[in-house]
């Protein structure tokens, strides 16, 4: 059927990054209204001759007052088994499949939350550390079109502001969550999300790992047999 002007819109974008050597990976943000939707779009760029990109699922979760309103949503564990399938799906249609995107691996942080050189921007130049916080100014850390301004200036209560909102994030550890501290998959996990960890009292959100590692060292298996 007729595809909407944004979808259109996005792989004309895609399109033309790959005709700059760009390869992009695409996310596709899966919840229980377009789990039987995937596999058309996997077609769809199969039949673009685009088996090189890399494609996978992102869990639409209600961790914002706009994502809240979705009712839609999957727990992890319904998440975890989809993503798997999707995978083993994408490598049956000749997809390039990078073990990292259902093996786990040892890490050192969770996210871009929690990485140090990673940032978020929105339309008026604010920098935030997670995507979920987009548009509280009051938790932003900083603006780049102030970068020109000494933010070492104590005067300057938003510039102290800032620096707060940089380190609560940067020195957020999973060891401080006892769940977590004593969990064996610690080491591929890394407390999960630290937009949950920091606002959620009630704890941590386990990631998909849990649910599935079983499953994916078989599958991991099978591939190299």
């Amino acid at each position: 059927g007729d595809k909407p002007e944004t979808f259109e819109k996005i792989m004309e974008n895609i399109m033309l990054l790959l005709k700059y050597n760009i390869n992009p990976d695409i996310r596709i943000n899966l919840d229980k209204n377009n789990t039987n939707s995937f596999m058309e779009l996997a077609d769809i760029f199969k039949q673009k001759g685009l088996e090189n990109l890399h494609l996978y699922l992102g869990q639409v979760t209600a961790n914002t007052i706009a994502c809240s309103s979705n009712f839609g949503c999957l727990n992890t564990s319904e998440f975890s088994k989809i993503s798997l399938e999707f995978n083993k799906m994408l490598e049956a249609k000749g997809f390039s499949v990078p073990e990292y995107f259902y093996y786990p691996g040892a890490r050192s942080n969770f996210c871009g939350g929690d990485q140090i050189n990673s940032f978020v921007l929105d339309p008026e130049g604010y920098m935030y550390k997670c995507w979920n916080i987009i548009g509280e100014v009051e938790e932003s850390i900083g603006n780049v079109k102030d970068l020109e301004k000494d933010i070492d200036d104590s005067t300057n209560s938003c510039s102290s502001r800032s620096i707060m909102n940089h380190a609560k994030w940067t020195t957020w550890s999973p060891l401080e969550n006892e769940t977590c501290s004593k969990c064996k998959l610690l080491p591929i996990c890394m407390g999960g999300c630290p937009h949950v960890n920091l606002t959620n009292s009630s704890g941590t959100k386990c990631e998909k790992w849990k649910y599935v590692l079983e499953n994916v060292i078989k599958y991991t298996y099978s591939r190299h047999v």
